[in-house]
Formats: C-alpha cells, structure tokens, sequence
C-alpha cells in the first residue's frame, strides 16, 4: 500500500537541503543549487505493536535556501511492509515533493502490552524514544539504560566489563568479561502476578567460537526460572546477531523486584544489546526474516529467436525491483515490478524481492535474444534453432515421424537447464527446417512415470522415440527411464496416444525381462563362483545364486532407439550398461520388447546413442561411443536381418574423432525424384555446464551403396528438399591437406602413429600430422592420429597453402582424450607472404570441446593457428599434457589452379595474445564490412562513455589526437570517419577502458559536418565526436587548433606559391 499526503508544498523548487523532524531535527548546511535539493543523512524514527500499522507524517520538516523551515509532502512507500514480528526495526522510505531522493525512516516494533524496553549501554536511543512516544507510562523504564542504585527500580547491576560501540540497536549493548561465572544482570521490577514474556537480543562482537547464551530470571523470592537455553542462545562470527525470548510465571509471592542475569555457558563473557519485558505468555517469532529471491520467467537459460514477455514472481507480501542494464537492483535503483513486460533485444535482468525492508538475494536472468527474419532455407548447423514462434527448439536427444505429408520431431525439453526429467516436446515441420512447436506430449506429473512434479522431477526421461502402428491406430512413445540422481535403474518407459498430439497414456517403466533374466552384473556374479570353483556350471551356480535370495532384474537398457522396417516388424536397440548394445524385436502393438529372442551386439565395445536406417535392404547402424556429455568417434555398422545376431559387419569409423562435436540421436531417409536415397545424420552437441544451450548438428550423409558404406563430412551451411529429397551444399574446396606445415615448437606425432593403410609410413614431420587427411581416430581413450606439442599449453602451427586463395573457413578436430576432454583457446591469421600477418579468427575465450569451425575471410598463401591455453573441461585446470591437434581443414574457393609461387622460408611465430592492430577491416555496424557509399545511421555515444579530439575544425590529409573512455580494458577499439565510414585506426584499450591515438583525416575527404566514431570489437560501446572538415585555406585564414600547426603553416606557403588551387596528395586511406 502506498500513503499519500493530501497537502503538496508550496515552493519545492526553492527548497535547497532537507531536515527531517522526528526524535530530533538535524541542520543541515545549504546547497549551492536551490534546485537540487539534497536529502541529510538522517532518518525519522517511530515505534508500534507488531501487527499494527504505524502512524506516519503527512509532512516532513525541510530547509529552504534562506535558512527557514518548510513543510514538504510526503508519500510512504509501505508496499511489502507488514510489521509482523516484534522488536524488529524496519526502513521504511518516502517520496518528498520537490526532491529526487527518498526519505528514509525506522519503524521498530513492540510486543503487545511491553512494559521494559532497555537498549543496553545506550544513553540515547531512537528507538526507546519511539517506544516511549507510543507507550507513554505504560512503559516502565524511562531512559534507554542505565545503572541500578538504591534510588532506582531497574538497571544494570554493577562493572560488568561493558563494550559499546556506536552503532544501531542490535549491535550496541553490554559484553562481560571472558568466563562464565562473569554473567550480566539487570534488574526489574514486575509487581504483578502472572506470566511475563522475556526478550533479548544478542551479538557476537568478537571473531571467537560459538558463544552460547543462558537467561535465567531469579524472582524476590530467590526461585530460578529458566527462560533462555543455551541452543537457542547460540551466536557466531557467521550469524554474529540473534533475537531470543521466553516465557516464565511469577506467583503473587514472588512478584517485584526480580533479576534478569545473562550468562555464557563456555568461557567467553557474556554479551546483550537489548532486553524487553512484557505480560502474557506470548509465543515471539524472532526469527531473522528471510526473503526468498524471486523467479524471473520464460527460462533465461535458452536463446530466443523473438521478443519475450518476462514475468517475476516474488512471495506473497513482497514487492520485486529489477533492472534491465545488469546492475544491482535495489529499493531505491530500478523499477518497481507490476506486470509483465516485453523484451526484444538482449539483456540481463537482475530482480530482488523486498519484504519488511528485507531484500532477497538477487536473481539473475541472461537473455540472450538473437532474432530470426523470415523462414529458415539452410539447416543451423551447431547454431541456435528457433521454432516459428522465436523460441529455441527443444527437442534433444529426439526422434523422427513422417505421418499424413509430415514430419514430427519428439525430443527432451532442457530448458530448465538440468538432466532431470521436464517434459517431452513434439513439433511439426513439412519440410524439416521450420518447425512448429505442437505441444509437451509427455509431462513429469503424468500417470505412472513416477517422477513427481516439474521443477522437482524425480526422474528422467531420455532419447524418446516415437512410432506409429497401423494395425492398432496407435502412436507409441519409447523413452529411456531412469531416477534423476543416477543410472542404476536403466529401464524403457512406454506410453501411448490414438491421436499423435495427444496427452500420452504411460503404461509403464521397467527392464525388458525382469523378473524373468539376470542382468550383466548380476550373470558377472554367477559366472564368477563358476570360476572360483565353488560351482561346477552355470546352472547350479544360478541355483544358488537365486536361493540366497537374489531375483532377476532384467536387461539394463539405456540408451534407445525403436525402428519399424518395410514389414511392419518392431524393433528396439538399447545399451546394455557399459558393455553392449541388445537388439529386441518388438511384440505386435509396438509396447513391449521380446527380451526371449534379444541377443547382445557389439559386446564389450561400450557403444550406445543408436540410430538405425535402411537403404535397398542394408541397414545402417549409427552409434557413439559413451564419454558423458562428451562426443567421441561415431562408428556404424551393416547387417540385411536385424533378426540375425551373426549377420552384422564390423564397426567402421565415420566422421571425425568428435562426430564433429555431436552425438546421434537419428537418421532419416529422404527418397529422391531420380530414384536414389539422400540420408541426414542428426546429432546433438551437448552443452554439459548449459544443456538448455546444446543445438543440433545435422548433416548430409554419403551413402555408397554397392559398397555399403557411409561418410559424413562437415559443411557449415546446406539444405534440402523434401519433395525431391535433394540436398544441397555451399561449394568449398579444401584447400589444406597434404600441403607443407611447420610448428613451434616442432613437436612430435602421436605415439604409434601409422599411416591407415598400415604401409608404416608418417608425415615428413610431426607438424604434418595436423594435414594428413587423417580426422578420426582408432582409440577410444586418446586419439591415434595427432599433432602433439609437448607439453605446453602455448603453440603455433602454420601451413602453406603454397598459392593465395580466398579462405571461408578453417575446421580443427582437437586431440580428445576420453574422461578428461580439454578446450583450446586459439587465434587463427593470416599471411600472404608469411612475415606480415593478419587476425582473421579470434577464438581466445573459446570453450567448445573437441571441435571448432570458424568462418574465415580474405585471401592468402599461409594460414596459422596460435593455440594460447588448454583447459580440461571437467576441472578447469590447465591440461597441458592433452595439447594437440589431430587435423585442420582450411576451406576457401581455388578457382582455375595457379602456378605455385616459390615458398620463402617461414619459421612459425606463435602469438599467444594476438595483436589486433593486424586486423582486418572491421565491419561497420550494420553495413558490412569497409567503405559504404550509402552513408549508414550514425551511432550514438553509448552511456558512461566519453570521448574527445584536440580540435574541431580539421583540414584533409592533417593529423587529430583522439581521447575516448568507457572502453572494455584490453578490448580492440576501431577508429571510424563518419559519414562515409573509413577506418582510420584500430587500437587496444588499457587497463581502464580508456583509449589515445592520433589518426590522419584522409586526403579525400568530403568537406563538411563528419564523426569520429570508435566502437569496442567486444563491448559494442561507441563514441561519437563531432568534428568539421573544411578546406586548408579556410582552417588558414580562420586558425585552428590541429594537432599539426606546422603542417598548416607549410600548406598555407603552399598555396599562397601556387597562386590558385589547393595541392593535395595522392588519394589514400589511412588504416593504422
């Protein structure tokens, strides 16, 4: 609730400084600016009882300019305040007429019918003046504290060793001397009979263990009521304040005069800061107040491809603030939360709850929002997906339908950011690159999942897959389920629909074949008293095994996939814990797997992340190995008979050692208009620390089928049609294998390297094994084919691409070693003639695992790659012990085949940090990159920047020294001319974000009103100064203050020799 004065002052711009009247009026000097009044440092005090709202002034007192005294207005902001608990202070704050700033006020609050306030060792309290103004007589002590004499009913008793420190109640009071026998005392005078409730409050001063308080009251006539243990009194350096109470009773015998001692149970003194008395046995709630923080929605987690409506839910009483700049939200700084509002650009929303004047810790929402124009026409390989309302796809892990003309994708929600179970998602396409987010199709409270409720799932539900059976007009989902904490379930979970949209029906969870088969360790256990001799064969061994009371658990299946084939015959292949994979055909009605007729594929391979297709009777079956969230080497394997445990090729390698960062969750075959079949791998590149984050990485798969084989290579940008079944890719032709590479330092190949023909051959030198063509690998654990540098974690590596071409992108496949997978940061230049170099890929915060691809452009003869750090992903450390590259790929367009051009001798430079001055022209904010004739909107000087140049009026072709603030330390700041843009400097900002340059006004610039403009690579902050360009002959006979006086002194001669006209160089740009 707000209160509100009805009177407004009558002069408040002439009110110059604000003294606020409560307990007391403070002076406060005049301002120099009337206008701007300033409120004192000072606050307003009042007391009620706890529950009640307190009486506020309509007015508050202020000073004027001339030194008099006004009454302002004021309107209490009493919005989440309620005032519930007793002997608590409150902030409450005021909107004054005529002032910027809010007043501040304390509210302290009393128990009902409080007859001793004491705020120890105070001799002026605010708050016992509050507490007496509201209770007048009825409250027995008439000063804030003092010493108990024969002249007196209460006090203190005695040298207690008191420390007081300036400060507000709760932190002021009484501490006794070290020992518990050195107790403090007060004394009171309760002349009734009846109960009596005790309050206290306590702080720990010193930075010493747990001081455990005991209250004991000792009545007139010397009975001992204990009111306060010692658990309940309990104080630390880490909760160093505490408010305690309790209640005791008085016969009318022992009424009067009673004693209050304070006692410490260890050997540290004693310690109060304030003590209350009052009547009745009242049950206090002294609790600290503890707000929670509020929910900031839609899931900050994900990238949006449109605006979003953001909500925040505070608790009830509570009010929320935000920001929307990434600051600290806070009462007084940010905006007041009331409904709903509509972000469309990215930012970070930062929200507080407020409740009593307790503020919440902060909530903080990173939106990234990253809009997409029009339909999509290319597939965003590795990059954000957006359905058609803008919001990112979930659907991991998922699966593939084509039913009545469409295609349906069914996948795991992840955008709560976390492993366990948040829904199921179905989307619909036609033409399997824009999506429509239909509906979760399965949700954690359903029926039979046992996974409690969203937000608290006790389950997960992983790679579900989705079939439809004909006989039976039912759509049946397959998914693998587990409890949230683990992986020991290993179970399928089945559930179903009549129509493919709707709310699916579990049936049920649990293992093909439990109760029925053991499971691997349990068959492990058995066959080992087999071994050991304590059973003559498997039969008798089982015996006993199940007679100690052991049943059967069942097949563990993980990972899954269901497949239907061209007889309308079910299968499903799941992992079999760490060691295999199990093929199960599937009962009529798709819902369960005969476990009877499963038999084990790939045994001790540790394959999982199946996907299955099949091309002309051939079925192809795609898996991963099992490293977590990690990608490792995808391989697939052939067979004509899913039935025949015998009929299955070997596994072969296929991709890169990574899967190109990705693992599989389907395949799915397109029929082509010439006859043929065009197949699409679709992956999932996990984010492990941000699985809300984790895209899709889907690619055109090669298909030999006279050979029965498959490839699948990297392209950054394809698309296909689902009428034709065409796929279509960007031309780009690699530009870099086999061609000659050096390193520094010159490094090793990887141990036991071998050509794959196995003819024993290696490259001429280590540095080669990073261009050999060679991508994947044949360990599971490290790799086999790399580049390694020792053990460092700073290297270059350079190739000559032995001509200059126009490059557009530059793949590396890191050394990926299982378990302790490790991230580069890296920068990528290039040369023409391998001296002078150019940044053209930045990538030194880059935290992508075992995989990068980066857009490249310009033309050149020699490309480098600088690695600067290797950090093991799964602890941070340094991994200098995993550097290596097992293969860059430099794509670029070759055109007709130049003649090569002698190769001069190159020794590589490694740069650690790269140095932008180097840099290619930077692209001008929205126009692209270099000069544009089209003159773009000027940028406006971004907020907390400044920025200024020695002189304003400025001649072509002369010199200009530039100051800018506001900058990103370290971040490379580009130099512009505006209108036309030309890039006159790029410079790196120091420590404090500031940058100084001078630059040089191109000899053909248009004369007339121009901007320097300077924007942060990184930051985006931009400076826009003003400057004129105007003839030298002018900026002579007007003067000027240029950074180059002589240089307009010599222009000056010069035309005055020439007689007419104005001598200027040669047109040039200068790029420094």
């Amino acid at each position: 609730m707000r209160i509100t004065s009805a009177r407004r002052c009558a002069a408040p711009a002439a009110l110059a400084t604000l003294a606020l009247v409560g307990a007391a009026t403070v002076a406060v000097a005049p301002v120099a600016q009337a206008a701007a009044p300033a409120l004192a440092d000072q606050s307003l005090n009042f007391a009620v009882v706890a529950g009640d709202s307190p009486e506020l002034p309509s007015e508050v007192a202020v000073s004027t300019s001339g030194g008099d005294t006004a009454q302002a207005a004021v309107s209490w902001d009493l919005d989440g305040m309620t005032f519930s608990q007793p002997f608590k202070s409150y902030t409450i704050y005021g909107d004054v007429a005529g002032v910027d700033e809010p007043v501040t006020a304390t509210v302290d609050t009393l128990a009902n019918d409080t007859l001793y306030f004491i705020d120890s060792a105070a001799s002026s309290s605010p708050a016992f003046d509050g507490a007496k103004s509201l209770l007048g007589d009825a409250l027995r002590n008439d000063a804030p504290d003092q010493l108990k004499t024969g002249d007196t009913d209460w006090g203190y008793s005695g040298e207690d060793g008191s420390r007081t420190d300036a400060g507000p109640k709760g932190v002021n009071g009484h501490f006794g001397y070290n020992g518990a026998g050195n107790s403090i005392t007060y004394s009171l005078d309760l002349p009734d009979a009846g109960d009596y409730t005790l309050a206290l409050g306590l702080y720990e001063w010193w930075s010493a263990s747990d001081r455990q308080i005991d209250v004991t009251v000792i009545d007139s006539l010397n009975e001992q009521h204990a009111v306060v243990q010692s658990a309940a009194g309990d104080i630390s350096p880490s909760h160093r304040e505490a408010a305690v109470s309790g209640s005791f009773e008085l016969s009318e015998a022992a009424a009067g005069a009673v004693s209050v001692r304070i006692s410490n149970v260890g050997w540290q003194g004693a310690s109060v800061t304030w003590l209350a008395a009052a009547r009745g046995d009242q049950e206090l709630d002294l609790s600290q107040t503890a707000v929670v923080a509020p929910t900031v929605s839609p899931s900050a987690a994900v990238i949006y491809g449109s605006a979003q409506t953001v909500s925040i839910d505070a608790d009830d009483d509570a009010v929320a603030f935000y920001t929307t700049d990434g600051t600290e939200p806070t009462r007084t700084n940010g905006i007041r939360y009331s409904e709903p509002f509509v972000l469309d650009a990215s930012a970070t929303i930062r929200a507080i709850s407020v409740k009593d004047g307790v503020t919440s810790p902060v909530t903080t929402a990173e939106y990234t929002i990253d809009p997409v124009e029009g339909a999509y026409e290319s597939v965003p390989v590795g990059q954000p997906w957006f359905d058609t309302d803008g919001n990112s796809i979930q659907a991991h892990g998922g699966g593939f339908l084509e039913h009545d003309g469409a295609y349906y994708w069914v996948g795991e929600d992840k955008a709560h950011n976390g492993a366990s179970f948040n829904g199921t998602n179905l989307y619909r396409s036609e033409d399997l690159l824009n999506w429509e987010f239909v509906k979760q199709i399965l949700v954690p409270e359903a029926s039979g999942l046992d996974c409690n409720v969203r937000g608290a799932a006790s389950c997960k539900v992983e790679r579900p897959k989705l079939l439809f059976n004909e006989t039976t007009d039912t759509f049946v989902l397959w998914g693998h389920w587990e409890t949230a904490d683990s992986y020991a379930a290993s179970e399928v979970v089945v559930a179903t629909s009549s129509t493919i949209d709707g709310d699916y029906e579990v049936k049920y969870h649990g293992r093909p074949g439990v109760g029925e088969v053991w499971d691997l360790e349990q068959q492990h256990a058995i066959e080992a008293t087999i071994g050991e001799g304590q059973y003559a064969d498997f039969a008798t061994a089982e015996a006993a095994y199940r007679a100690a009371g052991n049943a059967p658990l069942g097949h563990q299946s993980r990972d899954l996939t269901v497949y239907v084939d061209n007889d309308g015959d079910g299968w499903l292949i799941s992992a079999e814990a760490h060691e295999q994979l199990r093929v199960y055909p599937l009962s009529g009605d798709y819902e369960h797997a005969d476990y009877e007729n499963s038999y084990p594929l790939f045994s001790g391979e540790s394959r999982e992340a199946t996907a299955i297709t099949q091309v002309d009777g051939t079925y192809y079956l795609i898996t991963s190995g099992q490293s977590g969230w990690y990608a490792n080497q995808l391989k697939y394997a052939t067979t004509s008979d899913l039935s025949n445990p015998d009929g299955w090729s070997d596994n072969h390698n296929l991709g890169n050692n990574t899967t190109f960062k990705s693992q599989p969750a389907s395949v799915v075959s397109l029929p082509r208009s010439d006859g043929g079949t065009s197949l699409v791998y679709m992956g999932d590149r996990w984010v492990a620390s941000a699985l809300a984050t984790s895209t899709y990485v889907w690619l055109p798969l090669d298909l030999d089928p006279v050979q029965k084989a498959l490839g699948l290579e990297y392209t950054d940008e394809w698309s296909l049609d689902v009428t034709t079944g065409q796929i279509e890719q960007t031309p780009s032709e690699l530009l870099s294998q086999g061609k000659p590479a050096s390193a520094d330092p010159v490094g090793s190949l990887s141990t036991g390297y071998s050509t794959p023909n196995g003819n024993g051959e290696t490259p001429g030198s280590p540095a080669a094994a990073a261009n050999d063509g060679i991508d994947d690998t044949t360990s599971p654990y490290d790799n086999s084919h790399y580049f390694f540098p020792g053990s460092t974690s700073t290297y270059s590596w350079q190739v000559d691409l032995e001509s200059e071409y126009d490059v557009s992108r530059a793949d590396i496949s890191w050394r990926s070693h299982n378990g302790s997978e490790s991230y580069s940061g890296y920068v990528i230049s290039g040369s023409a003639d391998g001296e002078n170099w150019t940044t053209i890929a930045d990538r030194t915060s880059n935290r992508q695992v075992g995989f990068t691809s980066d857009a490249l452009e310009g033309s050149y003869r020699f490309v480098r790659v600088d690695v600067n750090r290797v950090i093991n992903d799964h602890n941070g450390n340094e991994a200098a012990w995993a550097a290596g590259i097992v293969e860059v790929q430099i794509y670029g367009d070759a055109g007709e085949a130049p003649e090569p051009t002698p190769t001069p001798t190159v020794t590589p430079q490694p740069t650690v940090t790269p140095q932008p001055t180097a840099s290619p022209t930077p692209a001008v904010p929205g126009v692209g990159g270099g000069l544009d004739p089209t003159a773009p909107p000027l940028p406006a000087t971004s907020p907390d920047a400044t920025g200024s140049v020695s002189v304003e009026r400025i001649a072509p072709g002369m010199q200009i020294d530039v100051n800018a603030t506001g900058f990103r330390p370290g971040e490379r700041v580009d130099v512009w001319l505006y209108s036309t843009p030309v890039l006159l400097a790029s410079v790196i900002a120091d420590s404090s974000g500031a940058v100084a340059t001078r630059v040089t006004i191109p000899g053909d610039a248009a004369q007339g009103d121009h901007h320097i403009v300077l924007i942060g690579a990184e930051s985006n902050v931009t400076v826009s100064i003003p400057v004129q360009i105007v003839s030298v002959s002018e900026l002579a006979v007007t003067g000027s203050t240029a950074a180059a006086p002589r240089f307009i002194a010599l222009l000056a001669i010069i035309v005055l020799a020439a007689g007419v006209g104005l001598w200027l160089s040669s047109r040039r740009r200068v790029l420094r």
